[in-house]
């Protein structure tokens, strides 16, 4: 209880003084409203970050063909539309996703079709025109036929495992792993789900960003490999359908002339067409190069076709390339021959020694590329008989989808005889050379394969390559227009089988070749002429400066320095020295920018390449 004495001190106590509790009030108030503000500032933050983090993470966990119809319904929506004009996004995306951007387009040229027509000649003629379809011609020795024998009592005794239903002839239900092995998280999580045809629209095209658009373009290539080439466990000769669709196709190696070895994957699909089989073949004069596909009818083996193919021996130095081809050009009669459901048999790992994980990848890598170049709609079952060959096929092609985009898989390309062979860039940051560039130099014009880089700029030639595309290693050569003169520019065009065409000319005493794809023959063409610009300007200036040491020369003789000039000898050296460099400058300039414009501004080089 308070006294007496504290109330009258209570009492007697001056009033408290208004403005100063005001004034102190005050920046209290302010203070928590800054606060309060700054507060509601940081949370609006933090909830744009949640919803960008949510965002990305609900990307990454679709797969793709979910994520290609999200993508659709974000385009109706004014508030999320913005999200597909994120090109870093949607770049951190593709490289997660694929390893990298959309390859340019290939071509494959490695077709010849003159051969194919002589085959029509010599043989229209015979039963259903099969011996007409001869395809590539690689010259190689007579080959032997796969060991791999293949028969149904031991395919029943192996493990079973899960994976798409194969049915065979007896009517047993085996299984077979499809080609889902273990991969990165990004691959398998995009293993679901089947592409909705027509995506993406044209509203999502017209709003999306170059990355984007490059990430729906891969995206529905790797669903479309991936459903379309499958990895089964089964045997050739009882195979009859592929998760439940009717296999009308078998593909198999045999020898160069078509006749039943006996031994290996070819006598077991001899076995199951029937000896109808064995008697056409001795009917019909076929000779099969390394590489070589022929098609005949299926007789008694229960399909429309089979494909027979002759596959590389791993003692030929280009078993690999030769390898890519014979697998493509089973693609290609797949193609021709219209069939929508192919089993395909392993080629040259049994007999022919080839290691079997390289020939699943350099296999897969030559699918790979040759389907997404195409509107490809067919399966193709690699059907797999020993544990180890299925195995290789499974985890290359867990590799192959991981990898999708890499540079990598592309390759192959080396292997398959493309790797020298150059495309024009029209993207400058592709080019390595541009890390290498001295100050005010810049990029005119470029060509680039997996294994080489020419690129040309207003000061010097930069040429970066390696021993083959596989390696990382390169080596960077300079050849200044300054000091190397371009002489004897030749070009040569690409003829009905080639796969390019070639630029040639002479950088100094160095021979410089550059093959160029067949599809780009035409700015090649233009390059050509750029060249042949360029080297008449330096061969004048050559010419200037030689009239100009020739003159002086002459000058030198003809007049005594040190006589009736009122100069020294001194003085007159160092004014003849003075002219010599300004000549030297004038037939040698460091930058030829303005000779290498004129030659663009004159053949219109700059609206074709923006064509």
């Amino acid at each position: 209880m308070a006294s007496l004495g504290d109330e009258n001190a209570a009492l007697n106590a001056p009033p408290p003084a208004q403005e100063a509790e005001t004034t102190s009030k005050r920046p209290c108030r302010e203070s928590s409203r800054d606060g309060a503000t700054r507060a509601a500032a940081n949370g609006g933050v933090q909830r744009v970050l949640n919803v960008e983090m949510l965002f990305r993470n609900l990307l990454m966990l679709l797969d793709l063909a979910s994520l290609a119809s999200f993508v659709e319904v974000l385009a109706t929506s004014k508030d999320w539309r913005a999200y597909l004009t994120l090109d870093a996004l949607w770049r951190e995306l593709l490289h997660s996703h694929f390893r990298g951007n959309l390859p340019p387009a290939e071509q494959l040229n490695d077709e010849e079709a003159p051969y194919e027509e002589e085959e029509e000649e010599d043989d229209d003629d015979e039963e259903d025109n099969d011996e007409a379809e001869a395809y590539d011609v690689i010259e190689f020795e007579e080959l032997e036929m796969e060991d791999e024998e293949q028969e149904t009592s031991e395919a029943e005794e192996e493990e079973q495992q899960e994976q798409p239903s194969v049915t065979v002839n007896n009517g047993e239900e085996e299984t077979a792993t499809a080609a889902t092995a273990t991969a990165p998280a990004t691959a398998t999580a995009a293993a679901t789900g089947a592409w909705i045809a027509g995506l993406p629209t044209q509203a999502v095209l017209s709003l999306a960003c170059p990355n984007l658009k490059e990430f729906l373009s891969s995206a529905e290539q790797w669903v479309q490999f991936n459903a379309c080439v499958q990895i089964v466990r089964a045997d050739i000769g009882e195979i009859t359908a592929v998760g439940g669709q009717r296999v009308d196709g078998l593909a198999f190696p045999t020898t160069s002339f078509l006749r039943n070895p006996h031994i290996g994957a070819a006598a077991v699909v001899f076995r199951r067409a029937g000896r109808a089989l064995s008697d056409h073949v001795r009917q019909i004069d076929v000779r099969l190069d390394v590489g070589q596909v022929h098609a005949t009818p299926g007789f008694d083996a229960g399909v429309d076709k089979l494909i027979h193919c002759v596959g590389p021996s791993a003692s030929s130095h280009q078993c690999l390339t030769e390898l890519q081809q014979t697998y493509r050009n089973v693609l290609r009669c797949i193609q021709r021959e219209q069939l929508q459901c192919v089993a395909v048999t392993s080629i040259s790992t049994g007999n022919m020694g080839v290691p079997v994980d390289d020939a699943a990848w350099f296999a897969l890598c030559a699918i790979q590329r040759y389907i997404r170049t195409m509107d490809w709609t067919a399966t193709v079952a690699i059907v797999c008989f020993e544990p180890d060959v299925y195995n290789a096929f499974v985890a290359n092609k867990a590799n192959v989808l991981a990898e999708f985009n890499a540079e990598n898989v592309r390759i192959a390309g080396d292997l398959s005889g493309a790797g020298d062979v150059c495309r024009v860039v029209s993207d400058f940051s592709q080019c390595q050379a541009s890390q290498y560039l001295l100050p005010t130099e810049t990029v005119v014009f470029s060509l680039l394969s997996t294994k080489e880089e020419f690129t040309f700029t207003n000061m010097a030639l930069l040429k970066l390559g390696g021993e083959s595309s596989t390696t990382t290693r390169k080596l960077v050569e300079r050849f200044d227009y300054r000091d190397y003169t371009i002489k004897h520019v030749q070009f040569e065009t690409a003829g009905l089988a080639d796969r390019d065409c070639e630029i040639k000319f002479h950088m100094g005493s160095e021979r410089v070749s550059i093959d160029v794809a067949k599809a780009e023959q035409s700015p090649a063409q233009d390059f050509y002429k750029v060249l042949e610009i360029l080297s008449r300007q330096q061969i004048a200036n050559e010419h200037l400066w030689e009239f100009s040491t020739l003159g002086m020369k002459h000058a030198s003789e003809a007049l005594y320095l040190t006589e009736n000039s009122g100069q020294t000898l001194t003085k007159q050296s160092e004014e003849a020295t003075a002219w010599l460099h300004e000549a030297y400058k004038r037939s040698h300039p460091l930058c030829y920018r303005e000779v290498l414009q004129a030659a663009f501004r004159e053949l219109r080089i700059v609206d074709k390449m923006a064509q």
